[in-house]
């Protein structure tokens, strides 16, 4: 079998190239022939298959270093520079690169298409329109490439827009110790910025440099782990992993976080991807279970946010029926736990294009996600949506720089607003990408709520309890449950103008209550509070902890601002007597500065008639000497340029005639040169061309003489077969003679004694009901040993689905979808297979599908107590497990596959 990584290679050299953007809306390809030197084609080889694998990082490298060792060939920059374009940061360095591969060779396919991404992506949007419409009208541009033109056109007026009308913000690097120079992307925060989760892929992932399977390979790469900082005395801590239950080899990757830091969803590759759950149990996250099957499908689940009261998730997925290509989608929790149906988010959300990343704010009123659609800059932007009137409001672009025409996801928001986080690959970013705070996270808006954080204690240690709020304005509506972590710790956001009403339950016990009015609260404010409950089981508890906070602070703010509004009206009131004295000032010394200017006008403007008259005087004397010296100098110009003229003419004429003989020089020199190249290609094309037809004749002869020893062994193996068949029709045909002859003299004997004869019958019957009877015992047991096997054994049966000698070029993505993907080695050859069936049925679905999806050559093998079997080695011996289904193995339907290929 031939393997991925030289199947690849063959592509190189025989067929088109074809390269995918790193953004999945750009999906291209570009065709050229090469002509390779020596040591060149491993480089290419690796280069292509980097690329094809979507590592584009190392695919660079090698780009790079082809076009270091083989300037000549501008097909390695022009792909170096669609490398560029495909990873984080370093976008302008593509710009010169493909304006030398667009001087050189004009005809590379979609060369104007990706020279406009450099500019789009660079802020050089006019340049980019410009370039787009170019590739629009260009034949080199592909199909699929224009399909995109009329979209991105639109991106980039979209960002002109935008970076017109930047927002006030500050963006800064976090910096370390949560950045470094690996990449920390994909950031989740607690409603009260307490800690902070985020992806990171470095030298501190979990085993190091390793390969797709796992193993560590000095030429592998680092893996997604999951991290977690503190923010203490507004520092944030060293990172920390989450822990062996969550972080292994493969990847893990952080989507979203509950606003109590309570709750972990996290992307599993799986399934096609799914979302998983973990539980922050102390100080560890618990092991990820799925979601189930209401929010995971067949198909990509991606991100997930929770509401702050836990009964809504919001999360994005590519399932069918949606508004195209990625949506976000609601699901709702049941009375029983479980989530219900998912429902498409609509069309004010949701677009023909990809939307991603959602994250529900603590108070419910703002959705933020990430789109492709709406007014992008381009790739996605984050948005935001304003719950209001039981509907989400059209969505608005965050607006720039926080937006980039590149990718921007995963904004997670604090409770005030005031601050907001996400990744870049930005120009002062640590190592690849990190973790930015923009202050304020949401220009001009902030939520009229109260954040309740605090602590449930009991003796003096904190202890879990369930928080159950519910809304007296609305008819004693649940609000929400919130449960405290075992350290006792909550977070509750209660939007205003409510009355609220708080039960703290532990152990299905009320044991503390309080009422919380909001009616009267028009702005954001946070508490930090403690509810200590009493030992034992005693009466409820009412005293009003929050309240009494609550009121404390809003008195105190109220003064604050009645003082404040005094001292500025004061302050107010001063100013304009200030700018009233000011202006009377101005207007007297612009009555008097009016005066003095008309008596100096006059007698400027007498003046200055004067000395109009006196200068065109002047002129007219002037232009008179002038014409006079003009002919006297246009006749001298006039013999000059003629003696130039002639000068000139003589001189072009024999560089003309020296141009003309070094180009016929040149020209013969060329052709000569070109004439030989031609001759020594074509010796060389025919040396290997007879070294391909000598080599292929030797081949024909091998295989003709292997042909004939096998004819010759077949034909004395039938020989063979046929003696033995004669010899065994002679012996049958002496034994049925020597059965008639004892038969006649049997029949001759029982004449004689007919009675006898009866007597024989009836014993004869008698012995073969018992022959019958013994016959059907025996088969009984048979069956019932084969049973009591069936039930001591581990039958399992699995699709084979490739067999290769490289282990690592081999991908297991293509596969993964129709189940688990594993390997087992035998014979030195890796046998790739599909899922893990405890029926042979179920093994034949899938077979039926990896077929149809290109994979004629699959088969279906057991395992046997984890040992790889052949169908045809254990349907005998386990015919139960094949009731129902046609098999056709052994003689008659085709040989039985022995490990390693053989048959």
């Amino acid at each position: 079998m031939i393997s991925l990584k030289n199947y690849l290679m063959i592509i190189s050299f025989f067929l088109p190239f074809t390269f995918s953007l790193s953004q999945d809306t750009i999906k291209k390809g570009f065709q050229t022939t090469l002509v390779l030197g020596e040591g060149e084609q491993l480089l290419l080889e690796d280069a292509d298959y980097f690329f094809s694998a979507a590592d584009y990082q190392r695919a660079l490298l090698k780009y790079l270093e082809l076009d270091r060792k083989y300037p000549g060939t501008i097909d390695y920059k022009y792909r170096a520079a669609i490398c560029i374009l495909s990873i984080p940061g370093g976008k302008d360095q593509a710009i010169p690169m493909l304006e030398d591969a667009r001087k050189i060779k004009p005809t590379l396919t979609d060369i104007d298409f990706y020279f406009a991404r450099a500019y789009h992506l660079n802020y050089r949007f006019d340049d980019a329109i410009k370039m787009y419409k170019s590739a629009s009208a260009n034949p080199v541009t592909t199909p699929e490439s224009k399909k995109q033109i009329a979209r991105l056109i639109e991106n980039c007026d979209h960002a002109k827009d935008l970076v017109s009308k930047p927002v006030e913000v500050t963006i800064s690097n976090i910096g370390s110790p949560v950045n470094s120079e690996g990449a920390e992307y994909a950031p989740v925060i607690t409603a009260d910025e307490s800690m902070l989760i985020f992806t990171y892929k470095g030298k501190k992932s979990t085993g190091g440099m390793l390969n797709e399977w796992g193993e560590p390979d000095p030429e592998g790469q680092y893996y997604e782990d999951i991290f977690m900082s503190l923010h203490v005395a507004d520092k944030w801590q060293e990172p920390k992993s989450v822990g062996p239950t969550l972080n292994t080899k493969a990847h893990e990757a952080s989507i979203g976080l509950s606003s109590n830091g309570q709750r972990l969803y996290v992307y599993i590759g799986s399934n096609g991807g799914d979302i998983y759950v973990s539980s922050l149990q102390r100080s560890a996250f618990s092991a990820p279970i799925t979601m189930g099957e209401n929010i995971n499908s067949k198909y990509w689940e991606g991100s997930a946010t929770l509401s702050a009261d836990g009964t809504i998730l919001y999360f994005s997925s590519d399932r069918p029926g949606g508004q195209g290509g990625k949506d976000i989608y609601v699901s709702k929790l049941h009375p029983d736990l479980s989530w219900g149906p998912a429902k498409n988010a609509g069309t004010v959300i949701n677009t023909p294009f990809d939307e991603d990343a959602p994250s529900i704010h603590v108070s419910g009123a703002y959705l933020f996600f990430s789109s492709k659609g709406h007014n992008s800059m381009g790739g996605y932007d984050i948005f935001y949506s304003k719950y209001v009137n039981n509907g989400w409001t059209a969505p608005r672009n965050i607006g720039h720089p926080v937006n980039t025409p590149e990718d921007d996801m995963f904004y997670s928001v604090t409770a005030t607003c005031d601050a907001g986080y996400f990744a870049s690959a930005g120009k002062n970013s640590l190592g690849q990408q990190d973790i930015y705070a923009v202050k304020p996270g949401l220009p001009g808006q902030k939520p009229k709520m109260l954040v309740v954080k605090g602590s449930v204690t009991q003796s003096g240690k904190g202890v879990e309890a369930d928080l159950k709020v519910i809304n007296k304005t609305k008819n004693n509506e649940v609000f929400g449950t919130f449960s405290s972590s075992a350290t006792g710790k909550f977070v509750i956001p209660l939007p205003a103008g409510n009355l609220y009403k708080m039960d703290v339950e532990v152990k299905g016990r009320v044991s503390h209550s309080e009422t919380i009015n909001l009616l009267n609260v028009d702005s954001f404010t946070n508490l930090d509070v403690a509810i200590n409950l009493p030992a034992g089981k005693t009466a409820v508890d009412t005293v009003s902890v929050i309240q009494k906070q609550l009121n404390a602070k809003v008195s105190t703010e109220v003064l604050a601002s009645a003082q404040t509004k005094s001292e500025a009206k004061e302050e107010e009131k001063k100013q304009q007597e200030t700018e009233k004295k000011k202006q009377q000032e101005a207007a007297a010394g612009a009555v008097r500065a009016k005066l003095q200017a008309d008596s100096v006008a006059k007698v400027n403007a007498e003046a200055k008639a004067k000395a109009e008259e006196e200068k065109k005087r002047q002129e007219a004397e002037k232009k008179k000497q002038q014409e006079e010296a003009a002919g006297a100098v246009k006749a001298k110009l006039q013999a000059d340029s003629v003696a130039k003229v002639n000068a000139e003419a003589k001189a072009k004429a024999e560089e003309e005639k020296k141009r003309q003989e070094a180009a016929l020089t040149a020209d013969l020199a060329a052709k000569a040169q070109a004439e030989a190249a031609a001759q020594a290609k074509a010796v060389a094309i025919a040396t290997e061309q007879a070294k391909t037809d000598a080599e292929m004749k030797a081949k024909q002869e091998a295989d003709a003489k292997t042909k004939a020893e096998e004819e010759k062994k077949r034909q004395e193996a039938a020989l063979t077969a046929e003696a033995a068949l004669k010899e065994a029709a002679q012996a049958k045909a002496a034994a049925e003679l020597k059965v008639k002859q004892e038969a006649e003299a049997k029949a001759k004997s029982q004449a004689d004694a007919k009675a006898k004869a009866e007597e024989e019958k009836k014993r004869q019957e008698a012995a073969l009901t018992a022959e019958a009877t013994a016959k059907a015992a025996a088969q009984a047991k048979a069956e019932k040993i084969i049973s009591t096997q069936s039930a001591n054994v581990n039958l399992i049966f699995k699709v084979q689905v490739g067999a290769y000698g490289i282990i690592k070029y081999f991908n297991r993505t293509k596969f993964s979808e129709f189940g688990q993907v594993d390997s087992t080695t035998h014979y030195g050859i890796v046998h790739y297979t599909i899922g893990r069936y405890s029926s042979f049925q179920e093994a034949v679905i899938t077979l039926l599908k990896v077929v149809k999806d290109g994979v004629p050559d699959a088969y279906i093998v057991a395992e046997l107590n984890g040992e790889r079997k052949e169908l045809c080695e254990v349907s005998p011996l386990f015919p139960e497990y094949f009731r129902g289904v046609k098999v056709l193995i052994g003689p008659e339907g085709g040989p039985c596959r022995k490990p390693g290929g053989g048959t």
